[in-house]
């Protein structure tokens, strides 16, 4: 069973998803996981876990409220540190070693060590801002898993003098003048970026790049495909 829709992904990228029992509401890739039983959010119904009669439940160290609840229960649980770009093949190979997939976790995190190496940073630098969270205005700064993407495609976070995510004073952002703006989309009608519009009324016009949400801010194997496409997108822009 999986808590948290970033240990959903790692296990499926092992060939494991027919072994997963169930899923948060929250789960919704791969699309099978979607039929599957769901158990709750952050808050989980601990007596439905128990009625799919999982051996081992996993989740993630930044959702770990639900650790000692299923221990207490007597349940196996793998808890995952998925904070850092190293911690994704890290994640894998753990993964298979508790699940018995332990050559494909191999195969799975050298591919992306590859994958990700092979990204070639922009040639054009940026301060970029990242908006987390509109209203209110929430950011990221260094020793994260979204700073590390950035610093990857060779972009410097304007909040990289800060740890962590943390709520920021518009005022603020303002002064930093970042030359691009990326935040988080779902659906396909997204809202405006909070970020450009304050922006726009102070006379600044960044590049504003919207990514879907899960590919740049769930931390699986498809951040690659999101650390591509912000490249694609911010080439294009120029």
């Amino acid at each position: 069973m999986s808590l948290v829709p970033s240990a959903t992904e790692l296990i499926h990228s092992l060939g494991a998803t027919d072994r997963i029992v169930g899923v948060t509401l929250n789960d919704d890739y791969p699309p099978a996981v979607q039929k599957l039983p769901k158990v709750g959010d952050q808050t989980i119904d601990l007596e439905k876990v128990l009625s799919l009669k999982p051996d081992l439940v996993v989740l993630d160290s930044s959702y770990e409220q639900n650790k000692k609840p299923l221990q207490d229960l007597g349940i196996q649980v793998l808890e995952l540190q998925c904070r850092r770009l190293e911690d994704i093949p890290a994640a894998m190979l753990e993964l298979g070693q508790a699940l018995g997939t332990e050559s494909v976790a191999r195969e799975r995190a050298d591919a992306f060590r590859d994958e990700l190496a092979a990204i070639r940073p922009l040639e054009k630098k940026g301060q970029v801002f990242v908006e987390i969270w509109g209203t209110p205005l929430m950011t990221v700064g260094r020793d994260t898993l979204i700073n590390d993407m950035l610093e990857v495609l060779g972009l410097e976070n304007c909040y990289a003098d800060q740890r962590d995510y943390f709520q920021v004073d518009p005022e603020d952002v303002v002064s930093r003048q970042p030359e691009i703006v990326i935040f988080p989309i779902q659906g396909a009608s997204p809202a405006p970026s909070a970020t450009q519009e304050l922006l726009k009324r102070m006379g600044q016009n960044p590049k504003v790049v919207a990514l879907d949400a899960d590919l740049f801010f769930r931390p699986g194997p498809r951040l690659i495909e999101g650390m591509k496409l912000l490249r694609k997108d911010l080439v294009e822009a120029d």
